[in-house]
């Protein structure tokens, strides 16, 4: 099954221009990031945005929040030893 982003990419759709206003220092950070990926800012946008609408956004609406590794872990450990301790319990 392909993600909705993939299918954006491989079908030519229409597009638009708009203009937008972007801090100089977050700007410079995307020149730098289009330039190591040989990409042009235009794409970078462009998959930012895609990203954004296909990703993101859903999954905050579906109640899905961001953690670090770190505490992914923890959380599996002591979930892990919640349930050894209460299997020894029995």
């Amino acid at each position: 099954m392909t993600s909705p982003m993939a299918k954006d990419a491989k079908r030519k759709s229409e597009s638009e221009s708009i203009t937008f206003r972007v801090e100089r220092n977050v700007l410079d950070k995307l020149r730098s990031e289009a330039e190591r990926k040989m990409e042009s800012v235009n794409i970078l946008g462009n998959q930012i945005f895609k990203e954004y609408v296909y990703w993101h956004s859903p999954a905050a609406e579906a109640g899905m929040m961001y953690t670090s590794k770190k505490n992914l872990v923890r959380i599996i450990v002591d979930e892990y030893l919640r349930m050894n301790l209460l299997v020894r319990l029995k």
